[in-house]
């Protein structure tokens, strides 16, 4: 069986003539509708609501006629209210394809993806907000390390570099020189390497570090190898950066690097009577000798000036790593342990004395003055 319904037709008899159809209805009889039932090539019209002239449909009584009406919303067999319109009950639930949709059958109701036919919005559970928190903080704990490691190789990169410059003005400085290295700054009285003679003592305040660092360049233009390097930035480690209160405490305000007391025999040599060579020659010292190191930032004191014994302490500012620079014009990056094995500088602030006799001299204790490099 197959029902069709056809709006503004209120037939009341199959057996009506087309004729009679044409006259124009009310308004409000617009909205009535002719049930039609088709079976086996009958035509039947079901009464219309209101229609007290219809002839009743012979399937009329049929209970799954009368479910169907039912459902189409039929006047004659549902239960709507004169207030509904005829299909409401059987009008499927539209599903809204985009971001907010009108029903086209009621435009007072509006879907939306996010929010049920009663437009209340669905929002985050706590279990949820706090899923993606966690997220979050594993995503940040997994590239904080990450990202840490890329700068501190950038910023060993970028020692590396400034310690290579230092070593070519260093080796330009000894061409110039008749292989003489430049005075290591063993104490301020006497112009070196870094500064000119004499220069203003730093181990100042926070408020006041510019100014003492101010004065310092200018001894800066006056040191040795200030005609090679030109530029302030190449005596700074970059990852030495941080004006605190115990930065301030050093006395050399300007530069992150120390020689080796070796070149000058650990202070022997400046006793000299005036116009008497103050360092060895490049030529005393092993290609692979250590020249230049980075001293521990956590000791004031041994920015004093700008020359220590290999003991006082290298900075562990990149790690586990060190660079320090050799007489030779290379660099090398070692490990901080290495640095306080019999190798190198042996313990700390033992001047040496913790090392076998047989391996010195060795790479760090070189005084060519000395049978054992030490003083």
């Amino acid at each position: 069986m197959r029902v069709n319904v056809v709006g503004h037709r209120p037939l009341t008899s199959a057996r009506t003539q087309p004729s009679q159809l044409t006259r124009k209805l009310p308004r409000r009889r617009l909205a009535k509708s002719v049930v039609k039932c088709y079976v086996k090539g009958a035509v039947k019209t079901l009464p219309v609501h209101g229609d007290p002239q219809a002839e009743p449909c012979a399937h009329a009584t049929n209970p799954r006629v009368r479910a169907y009406e039912a459902g189409c919303g039929n006047p004659a067999t549902s239960q709507a209210g004169p207030g509904k319109r005829s299909g409401q009950g059987f009008r499927r639930k539209q599903v809204s394809h985009g971001a907010n949709r009108e029903d086209p059958m009621n435009p007072t109701l509006k879907l939306n993806r996010a929010s049920g036919p009663t437009g209340a919005r669905r929002a985050f559970t706590l279990i949820e907000l706090l899923v993606v928190i966690a997220i979050i903080a594993i995503l940040a704990g997994l590239l904080l390390p990450a990202l840490s490691s890329a700068k501190n190789r950038a910023q060993k990169t970028a020692d590396l570099n400034n310690n290579r410059q230092i070593l070519q003005a260093t080796h330009m400085y000894v061409n110039d020189n008749n292989d003489f290295l430049p005075s290591p700054g063993w104490g301020t009285s006497l112009p070196c390497w870094a500064y000119g003679a004499n220069i203003p003592q730093g181990n100042t305040s926070i408020s006041m570090f510019p100014v003492a660092l101010s004065n310092q360049l200018v001894y800066f233009a006056q040191g040795q190898l200030y005609e090679y390097l030109r530029d302030a930035k190449i005596m700074k480690c970059p990852a030495d950066s941080k004006i605190d209160n115990l930065y301030v405490q050093r006395n050399i305000l300007f530069t992150s690097y120390v020689w080796n007391g070796s070149v000058c025999g650990y202070g022997a040599l400046q006793n000299r009577p005036p116009g008497r060579p103050v360092t060895y020659k490049i030529t005393a010292f092993r290609p692979h000798d250590v020249l230049m190191w980075e001293t521990d930032e956590n000791m004031p004191l041994y920015f004093n000036d700008t020359s220590s014994f290999p003991d006082e302490g290298i900075s562990p500012r990149h790690g586990r790593a060190a660079t320090i620079a050799l007489f030779g014009g290379s660099t090398e990056t070692i490990r901080v342990s290495r640095w306080y094995s019999w190798e190198f500088a042996g313990t700390r602030d033992a001047r040496g004395r913790g090392i076998p006799p047989t391996m010195l001299p060795n790479r760090a204790w070189n005084n060519p003055g000395h049978p054992q490099g030490r003083f």
